[in-house]
């Protein structure tokens, strides 16, 4: 049996992985929470999330998941865009951009400061 040294696998890298590995579990729990709690408030349905229709009806909803997602997961835009179909994380950033000024956040001049 080969060890972690003798495979190139090392103890830190071995941890490294794991982390990874339980972020992304995390990361689906916590996705699927937000979906439902929005979706059932705003009565949608995951489809019309995961979709692409213009509909202020969808597009507000989909904007807070998307803006709850990136901040209470610590995932990348790139990984949320991969995450709801999305062929480009500029998408993403738009409509978190968009949410936060529909809800006077500013995050994005506070973050550019620090």
């Amino acid at each position: 049996m080969i060890g972690l040294q003798e495979s190139g696998i090392t103890p830190r890298r071995q941890r490294a992985a794991e982390q990874r590995l339980m972020r992304t579990m995390n990361a689906r729990a916590q996705i699927r929470r937000i979906v439902i709690d929005v979706c059932t408030r705003d009565n949608v349905t995951v489809s019309d999330i995961i979709g692409h229709s213009h509909k202020k009806r969808f597009t507000l909803p989909r904007h807070e998941i998307w803006w709850r997602v990136y901040d209470e997961t610590g995932l990348s835009m790139p990984d949320i865009a991969c995450r709801f179909g999305r062929s480009d994380h500029t998408t993403i950033k738009h409509g978190i951009e968009a949410h936060e000024r529909r809800m006077g956040l500013g995050i994005w001049e506070m973050r550019a400061k620090l």
